[in-house]
C-alpha cells in the first residue's frame, strides 16, 4: 500500500454555537487541537461534551465559525467551496454513527458508491471494494441492502466505505457502537493496521474502554474545551 501524504491539522481558538430558538447554544469553547500524519488520536468525554462537533468541524461537514483551522497549512476558510468538496472526496473517510448508507443500493455498491466518484478504473474499484468488505467480514454479504441487514453489519459496511477509499485521514464517530466485542475489536486491529501501514490519519470518538487499546494518544472533551490529554 502506498504511503500516504505528509498531513497537518491545527485548530486554534475553535469556538462554535447552535442556535436552539432565540439562544445560543455553546458547544466548543476556545479549542485547540493539532494533528500530525499517522496520529491516532481518541476524542472522550460525556455525552453533549462537543465530541461530534469536533468531529464534524475537523470533517469539514461543521462550517467554521469562529477560531482558525490550518488544512496542510491552508486556512480553510479561504479555500473555495470545490476545494473543500475535493478534500472531502479524495482525502477524508468518514464513520457515520448513524451509518448514512444508501437505503436502494446494496452493501457492495454502498461502498463503492464514492469510489466511481474519483472516477477511478472498475478493476481498481472491484479490487478494494472487495479488499474493504473482507476486511470486516461482510464479503459474502455484500449483495444485501441496508434493510436486510443487522445494525452491526451496517456499521461495517459504513467502515468498509471508508477503508476502500484509503485517505490519509479518517474520522470515525463511535465506531464501534453497533457492534459485539469480537467484531469490534476486529475492526480497530484493521483502523490500526492501516494507520500502521499507511500512516493514516484517524480521529476517533468512543465510549468503549477497548478502544482506548488501539489509541496512540487520547483527548478529554468536558463542556466544549478540551481537559487533559493522554
Amino acid at each position: 500500500m502506498t504511503k500516504a501524504p505528509t498531513l497537518g491539522v491545527q485548530l486554534k481558538g475553535i469556538q462554535f454555537n447552535y442556535t436552539l430558538g432565540k439562544q445560543s447554544i455553546p458547544a466548543l469553547r476556545g479549542l485547540d487541537l493539532n494533528l500530525v500524519a499517522g496520529d491516532f488520536v481518541g476524542v472522550l468525554g460525556p455525552s453533549g461534551s462537543g465530541k461530534t462537533t469536533l468531529l464534524n468541524l475537523v470533517g469539514l461537514i461543521e462550517p467554521l465559525q469562529e477560531g482558525v483551522y490550518l488544512w496542510e497549512d491552508k486556512d480553510v476558510r479561504h479555500l473555495r467551496d470545490q476545494d473543500r468538496n475535493a478534500i472531502r472526496k479524495y482525502e477524508m473517510g468518514y464513520i457515520f454513527q448513524s451509518f448514512n448508507l444508501f437505503p436502494t443500493l446494496d452493501a457492495y455498491d454502498n461502498v463503492e458508491f464514492f469510489l466511481t466518484r474519483q472516477n477511478m478504473a472498475a478493476t481498481e474499484r472491484k479490487e478494494r471494494v472487495e479488499w474493504a468488505l473482507k476486511g470486516v467480514n461482510l464479503w459474502e454479504h455484500r449483495n444485501k441492502r441496508p434493510l436486510e441487514m443487522s445494525g452491526g453489519q451496517r456499521q461495517r459496511v459504513a467502515i468498509a466505505r471508508a477503508l476502500a477509499k484509503r485517505p490519509k485521514f479518517i474520522i470515525a464517530d463511535e465506531p464501534t457502537a453497533s457492534l459485539d466485542h469480537k467484531t469490534g475489536q476486529t475492526i480497530m486491529e484493521e483502523l490500526a493496521k492501516l494507520n500502521r501501514e499507511t500512516q493514516c490519519t484517524l480521529l476517533v470518538s468512543s465510549h468503549d474502554p477497548m478502544v482506548r487499546g488501539f489509541l496512540k494518544r487520547t483527548i478529554h472533551l468536558q463542556d466544549g474545551v478540551i481537559g487533559h490529554a493522554g
